[in-house]
């Protein structure tokens, strides 16, 4: 009960918390991208600027552009920029650079693997009818719960 407790107070807390000022106006897919499929970014107008590059793990420049899309949004009055890095392959970490303003994302074959386990392990862990073993659920294993042997009906 003490911890159904504190976890609501903890986001109630973080409700009335006033939203963070800084946003970093470069918008890129926080998953990754796949390596032969189409590479979009969208610069917010706060970027204030019309160049673009993009560098690899070493800082080495490997993409560049001064040609950004203008659309308007079709949700608000925004108008925004985007820019279509397709045509870089090669998986590894990336920096996109607008300005003053950078954002990191990935390219790989797999980019989508990590957040598979995460989503299968969060509904490992809501099961009721059977118990969780030590070996998959670790620290949070524990016996069945709200089991149909017990419903008088």
């Amino acid at each position: 009960m003490k911890k159904v407790i504190l976890t609501t107070m903890a986001l109630l807390t973080a409700l009335t918390m006033p939203a963070s000022s800084v946003k970093n106006p470069i918008k890129v897919n926080q998953v990754g991208y796949l390596t032969h499929e189409s590479k979009i970014a969208t610069i917010e107008p706060e970027a204030k600027t019309k160049s673009f590059l993009i560098r690899d793990q070493e800082g080495k420049t490997v993409w560049r552009t001064k040609h950004a899309t203008t659309k308007k949004s079709p949700f608000s009055s925004k108008i925004r920029q985007e820019i279509d890095f397709s045509s870089i392959t090669k998986p590894g970490r990336y920096t996109l650079v607008a300005g003053r303003h950078q954002q990191s994302f990935i390219i790989s074959s797999d980019p989508y693997t990590e957040a598979l386990k995460a989503s299968i392990k969060g509904y490992y862990y809501q099961r009721s009818g059977e118990s969780l073993e030590r070996k998959y659920a670790g620290e949070y294993a524990r016996p069945a719960a709200h089991l149909d042997s017990h419903v008088m009906v």
